[in-house]
């Protein structure tokens, strides 16, 4: 709920940003006492956000902490400083190179967790390329066409790839469960006093994302319907923006004349 309210509110920010012009670029230079929200073409953020930050955009950096939850939707995004809650990104690509207090859920063609990063609750990521660096303290679930795993996961793995490959400096401290196109895979050194299990059932699991197929995580699959939703929005406003602006004034006047248009 907390999400969902997050985006709505997003949502509704596009009316002012659908008359901001050419004011499309936001800088965060101070400091931020509460809840944060912004939509625009390039979002950086230079300043500590006490509460929860909101973002939306083809560019968004943040360089400075989060002490909330950070939930961003867009073309790319660069995250180089301290979360201390969980992060929710639906962006087509993805750089973490920070700490981040709780939950990465990341949805996106492109994900990048660098070396430096540190996870300390639970990885769930749905992508095309996934590159895992860093150190990931809780669960990881993940599904995507190439995953290539060089860094250190401390509870059980579930991992869904068309191509995996495990780095040399890959560590798995709790059982692994995964499914791989061309089948069984060497591990190597990789599993510390564990075991690797290839599940030729995964592979279902991939392709279906359902209330039976995923249980309780199906809210995770939602979560991603509804940002998506939000991204093609934003394409939409940013290809048809007279368009929108002429149907929001056309329904202040006579809402139902206006509602097809």
């Amino acid at each position: 709920m907390k999400t969902i309210t997050f985006l709505l509110i997003t949502l509704c920010s596009m009316a002012s940003f659908s008359q901001a012009g050419n004011e499309g670029d936001i800088l965060i230079n101070e400091t931020q006492q509460d809840d944060t929200y912004r939509a625009g073409e390039t979002i950086k953020v230079n300043a500590v956000v006490q509460g929860d930050l909101v973002i939306a955009g083809r560019n968004l950096i943040v360089n400075d902490s989060i002490n909330g939850d950070l939930t961003a939707a867009g073309g790319e995004l660069f995250l180089n400083s301290y979360v201390a809650d969980d992060v929710r990104i639906a962006v087509g690509r993805t750089t973490i190179d920070s700490e981040i207090g709780d939950d990465l859920i990341v949805f996106g063609g492109e994900i990048m967790v660098t070396e430096n990063a540190i996870i300390h609750g639970n990885l769930i990521s749905f992508a095309g390329n996934i590159e895992i660096n860093g150190e990931v303290l809780g669960k990881l679930d993940i599904k995507g066409a190439d995953v290539l795993i060089n860094g250190t996961i401390r509870e059980t793995s579930k991992i869904m790839g068309e191509d995996i490959t495990i780095g040399s400096n890959a560590k798995f401290y709790k059982d692994v469960e995964y499914w791989h196109s061309d089948g069984t895979i060497d591990f190597n050194d990789a599993l510390v006093n564990t075991k690797a299990q290839f599940n030729k059932d995964l592979k279902e699991d991939a392709t279906k994302l359902s209330l039976t197929t995923f249980g309780t995580n199906s809210l995770l699959s939602w979560v991603k319907y509804v940002l998506s939703a939000f991204l093609g929005i934003l394409v939409f406003h940013a290809l048809f923006k007279h368009a929108f602006s002429t149907a929001v004034e056309g329904l202040e006047d006579n809402w139902l004349k206006s509602f097809g248009f």
